[in-house]
Order: C-alpha cells, then structure tokens, then sequence
C-alpha cells in the first residue's frame, strides 16, 4: 500500500485495493465466517431508506411508476424504498448474475458480507430498552468520524453503506436536533454493522466495527443467539445502566426530568441483572468457558445520560471534566481510576436490589471489567418537551470505547499522574 496518511482519497484508494479478507458478520457461529473470494455470491442490490432506486427507476424522478397515466409525486406521496426492495435490473455475466446493480452475499445466510482490513475490533453495545443506546452510539460514531480520528492522529474511512445508515438513522442528532427513535427489534436477527477502516501515523491499518441491537434482543437466550450473536466474538462490550431505570434515582427525579430523558416506564424494561445473566450464560456456552473461571472479555459498564444525575456528583470529581485521555493520545489510566471508584461508589450507594445483583454477576463472572458515566449531549441540554435539543455536545462518551482499544492494545497506555 502506499503511505501518505495525511491523503483521505488515497487512503481510500489503498483500502479499496488491498488484500480482500471478506467476513460474514452474521454467521459468527459458522466455519463459513471468513469467505472465501470464490464462494461469494452477488445478490441484487437492496436499497436503504432512499426515495427512488437509481437503476431501475422505481420511484423515478417523482413520477408514480404504478400508475399507468404517470402522475407526479409530490414530498407527501413518498415513501421511503423498503429494504426488502431488490433491483432485478443491471449487467449481467455468463451465468445470469446481476454484477453492475448486486451486491456481495454471504453463500450461507445470503446476508451482505463486509471487506475487513487488518485486525477487526468488534465492539457490542448492550442494554435494556431505552437505556440510550442509539442516542450514545449516534453521537460516538460522530465524534470517531469528526474528531476522534483527527486527535488520534488517524485516518477515518467509514464503510460506504455504514455513512448511508448513519445518514438515515442518526443525522437528525445533528441537523434538526431530535430524539430518536427506540431501535426496533429485527425479527430476522440481522443488524448491519458500522464498519470504519483506519489507519494510524504508523501505517498500521485495522478495522473497527460496531453494533447497536434493540434492547429485546438481551432477553432470553434464544433470542441473543438468535440477533446479537456478535456479542459471542466481541473484542469489547460497552454495557449501559440507565440511571433512570433505578428506583431510588426515579423516584426522587422529577416527572418532567423523566419525561424528557426516558420514553419507557421504568416498570416496562427488562432488568438489567437478568439482561446480565443471560449475557454470562450465552458467553459461558458459546465459548465453552467453564463456570470456575471468569470471562476475559472488556466489559465497560456505562451509566449513560450522567446530566441528569449531575448533583449526585461533588464539583471535584473527575467524571465532572472533559476526560483527557484524546490530548495524550492514548488512555490515561491514572484519570480511569478515578473514574471507575467514582462511578462504581455511585452505584454501590444507590441501595437497590437489582443493581446489587448486577455488580455481584459482574465481580463473579468477569475478570476485566471497569465503570464509566458520560452524557450523549452533554451538560445542560435535556431534550425539551418537543423532544428537542441543542447542538450535542458530548462528555466522556469517548472514554469506554478508548478503554477497549487499549484493552485490545490498538491505542497506548499512558502512565501518568493525574
């Protein structure tokens, strides 16, 4: 490959050209996970959330290719192309596949395979329903792909079909400023992945690829393996305790506060001791880890929407500052000390049941673990009453996921008093 890192199109070059190592991301469980180049399959190209397909015309240029006088759409007639769309049009080879309009498939699943490069970093992020898990994953894929990689001295190319899902899905953090929708439960068991190629001042090119399922998808055994397998061959999981979901914390909270932060009663949600236990008990089997020993697997234990909670917080606490670890290039683990006593201490003094069972499953199943708190959108701007906000201005929401990468020895340790 070549090596100018400061040049983001040739570094889109080189990941276009390099090796091919194509993975399917959804047989984890299968020797079939790395495919190989001759055994992929091209399947007519789906398209994601657009108003037309730009090859065979459905929806063309605003004209109703279902109506056979052609009448005009205007914004309120369209809908969004569904995903089970597949455009049968396009140059074919000798054997009558669609190679110009297709897209590579998976030969067991026939799900979308994804190209890695290097090292694939799988990060799972997991948690009940609502417990902010799209609006903390959103706002981190923004910060990795506008900030994060330029402190890091990295270059950032997102997966072409990764900033098409971004773009439906989380833009409106940004532009009009909206709370998202809940993630809603896939019942074929497929989430497509975020997949970001990097590559640091080194020259060193590796994958990072993240997933974000509906909260469902932790409640049972069969349904983890069936939609969030990913998290059997994570290289880290993020997992999120809504601080909402507390009993004591809700209960003294206003009920506008609760409002504007949480769309789901505290009385709907799975338990997140239970949401842990079936977590452990899926990793147990699948990786044939004995019970008389403890999962090595990252976890980091997120307390997102922190801005809530602020008061509980004394003004010298470090999880009440910008966290440091981006300015050193690497992660601070003097500064995560701190932060991992201040939080685990929060949640120790809560005095409430499920959240004991949690911390003692956490201490008896794992032996890597630390704790974390952040805020998506950052001190001072709750969603109003219209579910609307300023522009996100996130604090530590960065932290878990450096804390992974040094765990997963792609970013340095740094030794340093704080």
């Amino acid at each position: 490959m070549e090596k100018d890192f400061n040049d983001v199109a040739l570094i889109k070059k080189n990941i276009k050209n390099s090796k091919d190592n194509y993975i399917c991301l959804n047989c984890f469980d299968t020797r079939e996970r790395k495919i190989k180049r001759k055994d992929i399959l091209r399947e007519p190209k789906r398209t994601w959330l657009y108003e037309e397909c730009d090859n065979c015309c459905y929806n063309k240029k605003g004209v109703c290719t279902a109506c056979p006088t052609g009448d005009m759409l205007y914004g309120r007639d369209y809908d969004y192309i569904p995903v089970t769309h597949r455009c049968q049009i396009g140059r074919k080879n000798a054997d009558g596949e669609v190679i110009s309009m297709s897209e590579l498939a998976c030969p067991i699943c026939k799900k979308l395979i994804h190209k890695v490069i290097g090292e694939n970093i799988i990060i799972s992020i997991v948690g009940s329903r609502d417990s902010g898990k799209s609006h903390y994953i959103g706002v981190l894929l923004y910060e990795l792909m506008h900030k994060l990689g330029e402190q890091l001295n990295w270059n950032v190319v997102p997966e072409e079909n990764t900033l098409k899902m971004y773009d439906a899905v989380f833009s409106r953090l940004y532009s009009t400023k909206q709370i998202l929708s809940l993630t809603d439960k896939n019942h074929d068991g497929y989430y497509e992945p975020y997949i970001f190629y990097v590559v640091d001042s080194s020259g060193k090119t590796f994958t990072i690829t993240f997933f974000d399922t509906a909260g469902e998808d932790f409640e049972s055994d069969d349904l983890m393996e069936n939609s969030a397998k990913h998290a059997f061959n994570a290289s880290g999981i993020i997992f999120l305790v809504d601080p909402l979901k507390i009993s004591n914390v809700n209960s003294r909270l206003d009920e506008k506060t609760i409002r504007n932060s949480s769309s789901v009663s505290i009385n709907k949600t799975f338990k997140i001791d239970a949401i842990l236990s079936i977590m452990s008990t899926s990793l147990r089997r699948h990786n044939r880890i004995k019970e008389k020993k403890k999962i090595a697997m990252p976890i980091a234990v997120l307390v997102p929407k922190i801005d809530v909670i602020a008061s509980d917080f004394p003004d010298y606490y470090a999880l009440r500052f910008q966290s440091n670890h981006l300015k050193e290039q690497g992660f601070i683990e003097a500064e995560n000390r701190r932060v991992n006593t201040e939080m685990k201490k929060w949640l120790q003094n809560q005095n409430d049941g499920l959240l004991d069972s949690f911390l003692a499953q956490l201490e008896m199943n794992y032996e890597n673990y630390s704790f974390f708190g952040a805020s998506a959108l950052g001190w001072n701007n709750s969603p109003d009453d219209n579910g609307v906000f300023m522009t996100p201005k996130p604090h530590r929401v960065e932290d878990p996921f450096l804390w992974i990468l040094k765990e997963n020895k792609i970013i340095n340790e740094i030794k340093k008093e704080v």
